[in-house]
């Protein structure tokens, strides 16, 4: 019989505090960092110019020198130093050789960088910032366990556990954006959170790669580890009985962890 490891505090029915990362910036900083995929400190040099051939000079441009990357992609290697073009969202919110963090996504990589901007948080003399650079390049950090403990608030049922089978789901829509389900029949050994009846459910996962689907975990045979599991309505069955019921899934790349990550999720489940 499956054992239950969930806590006497009752977390199936409690939402988790807020993550750990709020007390490090405020809650709009937080906001920006997950909404931007290159965050850097910097000074604006020149504004409505570009230092990229294919990216016309315009009143919404702006040139910033880096002076260092927070949250760079690896690919693009150390920028400081670097001049990159930015779309600014207020071009003139910004005077010139002023540092500033900016909040920026990627644009165009040619014979230069450019990037969009999501916004930027002004520092002031005394090296001060709502958020500072420094709490900004922690919470980055931490951002891949912010994002798993936010998606353990939103499993309904986490368990750790073996697939044991995996079946062919008949019936099915077959249109560009649907999931083409197979079904993955799971050998329940421990549940941290949520009930489940029995020692076995049935859990069903997307096969296409349309690009809806294409991050989505895909299941083996004698896979084990732990299920961070959503139910749905949105079947994409053919007949009507069957699009009326609700499946349980596993859809976000974070919902099925390594059985390493045991201990890590149990403490999520309790901080």
């Amino acid at each position: 019989m499956a054992k239950s490891t969930e806590n006497q505090k009752n977390n199936s029915s409690n939402k988790l505090p807020a993550t750990d990362v709020t007390s490090l910036v405020s809650k709009s900083t937080l906001k920006l960092i997950k909404e931007s995929s290159m965050i850097f400190k910097g000074t604006l040099i020149k504004k409505g110019a570009s230092n990229m051939s294919v990216i016309p000079a315009n009143e919404n441009l702006a040139i910033a020198k880096v002076e260092s990357g927070l949250r760079v992609d690896p690919g693009l290697g150390d920028i400081k130093g670097m001049e990159i073009t930015m779309a600014m969202q207020k071009p003139n919110s910004l005077a010139l050789n002023k540092e500033a963090i900016f909040f920026t996504n990627a644009w165009i990589h040619g014979d230069g960088i450019s990037v969009t901007e999501v916004a930027h948080l002004e520092i002031d003399d005394k090296e001060n910032i709502i958020g500072d650079s420094n709490n900004i390049l922690e919470v980055i950090k931490r951002l891949p366990e912010t994002y798993l403990k936010e998606r353990i608030q939103e499993a309904s049922l986490i368990v750790s556990g073996e697939i044991l089978r995996i079946t062919k789901v008949e019936n099915q829509r077959l249109d560009r954006d649907a999931p083409i389900w197979a079904k993955a029949s799971v050998r329940v050994e421990d549940i941290l959170k949520g009930k489940v009846a029995g020692n076995e459910f049935d859990l069903f996962f997307p096969t296409s790669i349309a690009r809806r689907w294409y991050n989505s975990p895909r299941f083996t045979i004698r896979q084990r580890g732990i299920f961070l599991i959503q139910p749905t309505t949105k079947t994409y069955f053919l007949e009507q009985r069957q699009a009326d019921l609700v499946i349980l899934t596993a859809l976000n790349p974070l919902d099925f962890q390594q059985e390493s990550q045991l201990e890590l999720i149990k403490n999520l489940l309790i901080n």
